[in-house]
């Protein structure tokens, strides 16, 4: 994997220089790898060149967001590999690390005051979702001197999202702080709540 293979997308941002990275565990086919000058995806197998490419990266940025598509499907728990993999990330420079695959929510945690939201879940994706794989969210991040995590749930019903009732907002409020790692989920009063690191 080279570099120039990589995703990566850098823009300035109130004075900031920020790099989105994005690469990907789960891959149908070899073929779909980007190898020299051929398109295709970001492989996120080889840890040391992933590791590699976010020091360079945030050597030259003031801030680095990963989005990866790893772990295991319809679990609402990150596999022990999958968290260990986030914090190393974390450790190379990430700022904030981002995932998906599993196809439902999946825990969030804080690692050295940096947010890892294992997996948003589905956003659209029709015909294959019910129970817990229906149920969504946006996240923001929201960039002070922290990085700190907002989420918007909705739910998918009949093929589209929908925003959901109050009852709702609070059973998922819940739900999600229940499923991450010591963090805490305070309404915003706004249909969504922000996710804490727990002091």
């Amino acid at each position: 994997m080279r570099r120039r293979s990589v995703s990566i997308d850098r823009n300035d941002a109130r004075g900031r220089k920020v790099s989105f990275l994005a690469f990907s565990r789960v891959l149908p086919t070899v073929d779909w790898y980007a190898v020299g000058n051929s398109p295709g995806i970001a492989s996120g197998y080889q840890e040391d060149r992933v590791v590699d490419i976010i020091q360079k990266e945030k050597a030259e940025n003031d801030l680095v967001f990963v989005y990866i598509h790893w772990g295991k499907e319809k679990i609402s728990h990150p596999e022990q590999y999958i968290r260990n993999y986030g914090k190393m990330m974390v450790d190379a420079g990430a700022d904030a690390v981002v995932g998906s695959h599993p196809h439902v929510l999946q825990g969030v945690e804080y690692y050295k005051e940096k947010p890892i939201a294992y997996s948003l879940g589905n956003f659209l994706f029709p015909d294959y979702v019910s129970g817990l794989s229906a149920d969504t969210g946006i996240m923001n991040f929201v960039v002070d001197d922290k990085i700190t995590l907002e989420f918007f749930p909705y739910v998918i019903l009949d093929n589209q999202i929908v925003g959901p009732s109050d009852t709702y907002i609070e059973s998922q409020r819940r739900y999600l702080e229940g499923i991450s790692y010591f963090v805490k989920a305070e309404s915003l009063g706004n249909g969504g709540f922000v996710l804490l690191p727990k002091q």
